[in-house]
């Protein structure tokens, strides 16, 4: 059960991580 629940909250993190990190760095750039 766990293998097959781990991979898909992780991804969603990981997803969320990205963009969040991307739109950080496009307002960074934009500011500068």
């Amino acid at each position: 059960m766990a293998a097959t629940f781990w991979p898909m909250p992780s991804l969603c993190f990981f997803l969320s991580l990205s963009l969040f990190c991307m739109r950080e760095y496009v307002t960074e750039r934009k500011q500068r």
